[in-house]
């Protein structure tokens, strides 16, 4: 039996088609290409501007009306976050759908607690790239809660790969947040690989949850810094989507 993948559709072509030179033909349904024979028809299609995804990074239709945290595998974790940090996670979005909210849950709030969340567009290198979104001052994180900010007007992401960035602030010591637990069955970890082979094969240590660079406090940036390092090891600040 022939091994297959899954690739996601070039940005912006969720009905995207292409002929590989095998003969077969194969077609987006919601933005992803499921049943591609593995060898030249990846090729071909990763050629056409198609992106090969993990098993277990794809995922479902998300539905209008309820809330995701975190790519399919994931699990929360509390992490204190850091002043002037702004923080990235990936996320995978399967279907043309309308964002309606941006929230973090606080598990340990502070006086002056606040944040700013957002979505980035991926810039096609597997890293964020133009702003879409950003929630404005989320205020209030004073206690265990979830905060959150109703985005208004809504918008329309597209089957691609998003990033979801976050940056607090404080009074004092920052409040502690959600975040992606460094598993190594993650979604996450699985999207952002490995930095070296040893660890792609480590049980332990060196999983990934996300990115992180110096960032000033307030709104965010219209294109994500470049120079992030990847979280090792460690929670990363997820913020949860609404639909």
């Amino acid at each position: 039996m022939t091994a297959t993948t899954i690739l996601a559709a070039p940005a912006g072509q969720p009905n995207y088609t292409q002929q590989c030179q095998s003969g077969n033909t194969y077609t987006a349904v919601n933005g992803f290409i499921t049943g591609v024979n593995v060898g030249t028809d990846v090729t071909d299609l990763v050629k056409g501007g198609c992106t090969l995804l993990v098993s277990g990074v794809s995922r479902a239709p998300l539905v209008a009306g309820r809330f995701y945290f975190g790519n399919p595998g994931d699990t929360a974790l509390a992490v204190l976050t850091v002043a002037s940090t702004l923080y990235a996670v990936p996320f995978q979005v399967p279907n043309n759908i309308s964002l309606a909210s941006l929230g973090i849950s606080t598990t340990t709030g502070q006086t002056g607690g606040a944040c700013h969340l957002g979505v980035y567009e991926d810039n096609g290198s597997g890293y964020p790239g133009a702003l879409i979104v950003d929630s404005g001052a989320i205020t209030g994180m004073t206690a265990t809660a979830i905060n959150s900010a109703s985005l208004s007007p809504k918008p329309s992401l597209i089957p691609s790969t998003v990033w979801l960035a976050s940056i607090f602030t404080a009074s004092g010591t920052l409040p502690s947040v959600a975040g992606i637990d460094p598993l190594y069955t993650g979604a996450t970890n699985a999207y952002l690989g490995a930095d070296t082979a040893a660890h792609a094969a480590a049980t332990s240590a060196t999983a990934f949850t996300g990115i992180s660079i110096a960032g000033t406090y307030g709104a965010l940036p219209a294109i994500f810094p470049s120079g992030a390092t990847e979280t090792m090891n460690a929670a990363t600040p997820c913020p949860i989507l609404g639909f």
